[in-house]
């Protein structure tokens, strides 16, 4: 059978999830694989639990601080992300950029909501309408931000991979 690759940036990211969604549904007998980056939330809870049965092989990729793929809010709303997290960064790995994978990397989601008490939920929330007045949390929404982030996890996957070749 087919496979069929549905990927989509930002609204395009969003509407690449439901498209796939509606793909599976459409053409059971295709593989459907969604690569979303800096989408939205699109869906509430039931949405995602039959996504994710349907898309088994679904990434949303996050660039850092990106604010598009923090909406809306998830306290509050019932709105939720699909598939696996895969978190690129610029400034991670020694400056060469980072990549976390859920299900693959070591520790938990860092981009989950966790907060202990008040204080730390109110420091969490500042520092997010920081990052929107300081324009980072946009910056990091652009496509070509996207593109130099997931070009230096590369860079630095592959050097991790060669050292790890090299000790062992």
């Amino acid at each position: 059978g087919w496979t069929i690759y549905v990927t989509g940036h930002s609204l395009g990211g969003a509407l690449s999830t439901i498209c796939a969604a509606d793909m599976a549904e459409k053409y059971p007998g295709c593989k459907v694989v969604n690569y979303n980056y800096g989408s939205p939330r699109v869906g509430n809870a039931p949405f995602v639990q039959g996504f994710n049965q349907a898309v088994p092989e679904a990434f949303r990729v996050v660039n850092d601080a990106d604010v598009v793929a923090r909406v809306p809010r998830s306290r509050g709303f019932d709105y939720y992300h699909v598939g696996r997290t895969a978190l690129v960064s610029r400034s991670g790995g020694g400056g060469r950029g980072s990549l976390w994978v859920e299900g693959e990397s070591e520790g938990t989601d860092p981009l989950r909501d966790r907060w202990s008490n008040l204080s730390e939920l109110l420091d969490a929330e500042v520092a997010f309408l920081q990052g929107l007045v300081k324009g980072e949390s946009l910056g990091d929404h652009m496509e070509d931000a996207y593109y130099e982030a997931l070009q230096q996890a590369l860079s630095a996957q592959k050097a991790l991979g060669a050292a790890r070749g090299t000790l062992g």
